[in-house]
């Protein structure tokens, strides 16, 4: 789940796979349980001021569509794994719970190192950044 100044953006199930993003406004109108089709299997979501990204649960890639939910594109960036995202006003981050290592990428999804910190204990899955700590 994640909230911007105007939405609530969560993850919706169809016979308990995730399959599409659904927002409300924070006063719990306009309710539109397919804001955005086709993102396989999504569980963490980040928003920055023009883009939503989301990470595949189990999957090797981040998905990013404009904030209005247009130009979806769920092979954003390939990773080692990400199944928690977090982003900051540079970078997104992900976790890899299997290696032990946090990824990190440009917002524009370049830059990609599936290791950028490494050495940590296999299981790790939330992460939260700030401008500047992980």
């Amino acid at each position: 789940m994640a909230v911007n100044s105007s939405y609530i953006y969560w993850t919706t199930a169809n016979g308990g796979t995730a399959t599409t993003i659904a927002r409300a406004k924070l006063n719990g109108t306009d309710v539109d349980p397919n804001f955005i089709t086709g993102a396989s299997n999504p569980c963490g979501i980040a928003l920055s001021a023009k883009y939503i990204y989301w990470a595949g649960d189990g999957g090797n890639w981040i998905g990013r569509a404009n904030i209005n939910g247009t130009g979806a594109n769920p092979d954003f960036i390939s990773t080692g794994g990400a199944p928690e995202i977090a982003i900051n006003s540079k970078y997104i981050y992900w976790t890899n719970y299997l290696k032990g290592a946090i990824g990190r990428a440009s917002l524009n999804g370049t830059g990609v190192d599936d290791n950028f910190i490494t050495g940590l204990l296999t299981g790790n899955v939330d992460i939260a950044v700030d401008s500047s700590h992980i």
